[in-house]
């Protein structure tokens, strides 16, 4: 038997074997430790909440009461819950005028003036200041009131149809044929506070402020041309400011006031503001509805509606967006009762816009896409 020496020590002849075993051990559980912590290596990023992976809320137009005998025109808001809305005979849109109230967000209406099935003149026009108070303008000039939120009487003291607001309970300013007038006794009597000169003029649009004495006229010459009126005393005393204003020719025009030196007009299928009273205007690059709309705010929430067509800003107008909505019929008149609350009627159907859990689902719902992300619940 030969005896193996290296550097004067004895050599295992199988020493050589397991360590080469051992080291191929040691090599592989090496390996399978790397693999496992690249496979089980936890991830720093949260898991989404709930609420970014599904949306919560949902914003959505739901026909609260139809009618086949009828034809809704307008409607009016004082909040979420109380308002009216009026309109004709489906077959008659001169006869047939009626008003319904609602006192729950419309689950339930009840009918207080007119009937579609009668003669009574067309109702076509609303404006609500409280749960008490409200007036309706029929199609041949007359104008209703209620002061108790309920009975309607009739006051012919206006003569005409037109532009009409109130402030209170009793004064309020009518925009018609060439002139303005103030009533303070309700609407009973009326008393002109300005005339347009020769050769006579339109005034196509007025509103009035929060403060409910700041407040504007667009009045269009018969030469052509448009000139922006101001009031600081609730109509008692108007004047006009250095430049013009967006001429609307002879189509329908809507003023908004933001506030008593800020206002929007929507005329001839365009979108323009101020910010010093009409001294100067700049276009708003926005879409706007081909037929002509009202244009309200409530807070920084503005909408202008019209035909199957929703235009809309929450910012204050900065920023508009457009959203074409699968309504039942064309949608003719409307109210914002809120910033998250309103109402729009066309045809037999009066609509009414809210917020609700995404889960919620009713029969002719309107869903407004890409409105779920920014509008919270009510």
């Amino acid at each position: 038997m030969r005896r193996l020496r290296t550097s004067g020590r004895r050599v295992n002849p199988h020493g050589a074997r397991w360590g080469w075993l051992a080291l191929a051990a040691s090599l592989a559980m090496l390996c399978g430790a790397a693999v496992a912590a690249q496979t089980r290596r936890p991830t720093t990023r949260p898991a989404a909440p709930a609420a970014a992976r599904h949306p919560q809320y949902k914003a959505i137009f739901e026909p609260v009461t139809t009618s086949s005998a009828a034809v809704f025109t307008d409607v009016a808001f004082v909040d979420p819950w109380v308002g009216w809305a009026c309109g004709h005979a489906a077959a008659d849109p001169q006869h047939g005028g009626f008003i319904v109230a609602t006192r729950d967000g419309g689950r339930t209406w009840t009918l207080q003036f007119g009937d579609p099935a009668s003669t009574t003149a067309a109702v076509d026009g609303l404006v609500a200041l409280d749960g008490g108070h409200a007036w309706a303008q029929q199609v041949d000039g007359g104008l209703l009131r209620t002061s108790t939120g309920r009975d309607w009487e009739p006051l012919r003291g206006a003569g005409a149809p037109g532009t009409i607001a109130f402030v209170s309970p009793l004064r309020g300013v009518l925009a018609s044929q060439g002139a303005i007038h103030v009533t303070t006794d309700g609407g009973r009597s009326w008393t002109p506070t300005y005339a347009c000169p020769p050769p006579g003029c339109r005034i196509a649009a007025m509103a009035f402020a929060a403060d409910r004495a700041t407040g504007y006229a667009l009045v269009r010459p018969a030469a052509g041309g448009a000139t922006l009126l101001k009031t600081r005393d609730a109509g008692d005393t108007w004047s006009a400011p250095a430049a013009g204003a967006p001429d609307p020719g002879d189509d329908a025009a809507s003023l908004a006031i933001t506030d008593a030196t800020s206002l929007f007009l929507l005329a001839r299928g365009a979108l323009s503001r101020t910010w010093d009273s009409g001294v100067t205007w700049h276009e708003v690059v926005t879409p706007v509805p081909a037929r002509p709309s009202r244009l309200l705010f409530v807070g920084d929430v503005g909408w202008m509606v019209a035909g199957k067509t929703l235009v809309y800003t929450r910012d204050g107008g900065l920023r508009w967006n457009v959203r074409q909505l699968d309504f039942a019929s064309d949608i003719v008149g409307f109210s914002l009762a809120d910033p998250d609350a309103g109402y729009a009627v066309g045809g037999g159907m009066v609509y009414r816009y809210r917020v609700v859990p995404f889960a919620y689902s009713v029969p002719r719902m309107v869903v407004i896409p890409a409105l779920s992300a920014v509008l919270p619940k009510s």
